[in-house]
């Protein structure tokens, strides 16, 4: 069944989409609330309106949190509420969900760290965090490691980018544009062999970028635009000129729409250090393919201990 309380302006294709769900039976039943959620004073309505719900649609809720409305779908699989009011940090709860798979929160005001609610969430698979205000790198690959998709783009992510990064075996999609992430590239980001589209476009990024990265055989958009990388190799310049890699504005000599001598200068002028640094050249699986390159193992390398 489909439960809809709405006003005449809602878009079709949003109705269309939910109905051909149910049509579908990829869910039980689903609600699209214009409203605010029941207050957690009343568990009884929550229970009564949001028994056996599998997918969710709210657009636009106007409440201020998802505390107590999204922990209390127990069978929830999807939930999209793009483009809402929401603010504050995600609640501990969303881990008792053990049906989420499909998660879409972008669009709010959220803030703080990561939701550390998400680690050990063994069932989803997309998540849609962009356009907040969360911040913290550190943790996060290994929140993520069992997701296909992760869009993380315009929120105030800082720091260096974990090693951990190549814990995303299953990743197609890496979305983190427009933060403030900084340091090298990892190598391990090779050992994600499911990816085709990464982007870390407008960040602070700088050095090499590691052509055992250009190497990964799926890769149709590599996006390191609006950086500050410095050189790369001859593996990378093929992606360049096949238009699989961007990278425009960066400090690369000789290249074409480049940022200027004095910015590049002005930047690393100050000192840049990253903890951790010795785990940037580990590559945690087997790469034979990069065999004879200088730069690339001979063994497996361990993992880092911290």
């Amino acid at each position: 069944t489909t439960f809809c309380t709405s006003w005449d302006s809602w878009e079709s294709h949003t109705l269309e989409a939910v109905a051909a769900a149910v049509e579908e039976e990829e869910v039980a039943a689903a609600v699209v609330l214009p409203v605010a959620p029941p207050p957690a004073s009343s568990p009884s309505l929550g229970q009564l309106i949001f028994a056996d719900i599998r997918l969710v649609v709210v657009y636009p809720l106007l409440a201020p949190t998802l505390d107590g409305f999204l922990d209390q779908l127990p069978d929830i699989a999807l939930f999209h509420a793009n483009s809402n009011n929401f603010a504050g940090a995600i609640s501990p709860n969303i881990a008792k969900l053990q049906y989420l798979y499909e998660l879409d929160i972008s669009n709010k005001k959220f803030s703080g760290s990561f939701p550390t609610a998400l680690l050990g969430m063994d069932s989803l698979s997309f998540l849609d965090g962009r356009f907040n205000f969360f911040s913290g790198a550190r943790g996060i690959a290994k929140a993520l490691e069992n997701l296909s998709e992760i869009l993380l783009l315009n929120n105030v992510l800082s720091r260096c980018l974990p090693y951990e990064l190549g814990l995303l075996k299953q990743a197609v999609g890496f979305d983190a544009g427009n933060n403030f992430l900084t340091g090298p590239l990892p190598f391990s980001l090779a050992c994600s062999e499911k990816l085709e589209v990464l982007n870390f476009a407008g960040n602070l990024l700088y050095g090499h970028i590691p052509e055992v990265l250009c190497g990964l055989g799926n890769l149709a958009n590599l996006s390191l635009s609006d950086n500050y990388f410095m050189g790369f190799g001859p593996v990378c310049w093929r992606l360049i000129k096949n238009g699989v890699l961007d990278v425009k504005k960066n400090c690369i000599p000789g290249l074409p729409f480049q940022r200027s001598v004095a910015e590049c200068a002005t930047f690393f002028a100050r000192p840049r250090f990253c903890p951790y640094m010795p785990t940037y050249a580990h590559i945690s699986c087997w790469l034979p393919h990069f065999k004879a390159f200088a730069f690339a193992l001979s063994e497996l390398a361990p993992s880092p201990s911290y």
